[in-house]
């Protein structure tokens, strides 16, 4: 898995270009490797890429949102005609990287936690 891939997956989730999506690629990077820092060892990254790239890519889009470039929200009224482009919510892409982290659980290491139900 390399940055560009999950660049290429970025800019679908985020509904931008891949010329939009290049100054995210170190922010990029940084996710793969932070992707990378919490699988397990025994995790086979060749079998499980297409799913790991996708990880990362929400894992982007989640930072893009807490970027203000994602913040603003554009929009252009002409007489009767209003154009207005929607910026993506921080809550929906941080539901997304959770379900998608959720969905690879079996890779990622348990880092010492654990989850307790009470009553």
């Amino acid at each position: 898995m390399d940055a560009s891939q999950v660049l290429q997956q970025f800019a679908v989730l985020a509904g931008i270009s891949q010329e939009d999506a290049q100054p995210f690629a170190p922010m990029a990077r940084l996710c793969v490797a932070r992707l990378y820092a919490r699988l397990r060892e025994d995790t086979d990254v060749d079998t499980n890429e297409e799913a790991l790239c996708t990880v990362a890519a929400g894992m982007l889009l989640y930072q893009y949102t807490m970027t203000a470039q994602a913040d603003t929200q554009s929009s252009f009224k002409l007489g009767d005609l209003s154009i207005s482009a929607q910026a993506i919510s921080r809550a929906d892409a941080k539901a997304l990287c959770d379900e998608l982290l959720a969905s690879i659980a079996p890779l990622l290491k348990y880092d010492d936690a654990f989850l307790v139900q009470v009553g």
